[in-house]
């Protein structure tokens, strides 16, 4: 009896580190626009990419001009 609440005991400590890791995290990404001869901005194909893991974070991206996702 004894053994198998000490197993179930392990297991719970186990458990609680699969869920103490777990944040909720966001692929942010900016398009990057460069300025031809005539001083207009042309969109290219490059992105600038960065992970946010908190929402103080992503808001900041955000504010600059980052369209954020959130991560699966």
């Amino acid at each position: 009896m004894k053994a198998s609440y000490f197993i179930i005991f392990l297991l719970s400590i186990v458990s609680s580190f699969f869920t103490i890791g777990c944040k909720k995290c966001y692929d942010c990404e900016k398009q990057i626009y460069i300025e031809n001869k005539e001083g207009e901005k042309v969109a290219t194909d490059a992105y600038y990419e960065e992970e946010a893991c908190s929402k103080k974070d992503k808001e900041n991206y955000e504010d600059d001009g980052y369209t954020c996702t959130a991560q699966l």
